[in-house]
């Protein structure tokens, strides 16, 4: 069923699922031809959506990793007063 398969490849492009999406357009496409265009603008809005959310995910985790010199020394202290009493309590 040609609808079906473009609802389920529909459901599968708003969930992420950007293959199992594919194949539902390209089964929709070998059972019906004439909806070419329709799939092709809807691949082209899956794929502008992932695009946005890579987008996103990058600029989110970009400093995730880089330390700055203050939360560095902070950390060094903290490191050096458990040092300290650990060195204590021995």
């Amino acid at each position: 069923n040609v609808k079906a398969y473009f609802k389920r490849g529909k459901a599968h492009a708003a969930v992420w699922n950007e293959t199992e999406a594919r194949a539902d357009f390209a089964k929709v496409i070998e059972l019906d031809p004439s909806l070419e265009t329709s799939i092709a603008k809807e691949l082209k809005a899956m794929e502008d959506r992932i695009r946005e959310k890579q987008k996103e995910e990058k600029g989110r985790y970009k400093n995730l990793f880089n330390y700055s010199s203050k939360a560095s020394a902070a950390a060094s202290t903290v490191r050096s007063v458990f040092h300290f009493k650990k060195q204590k309590l021995n």
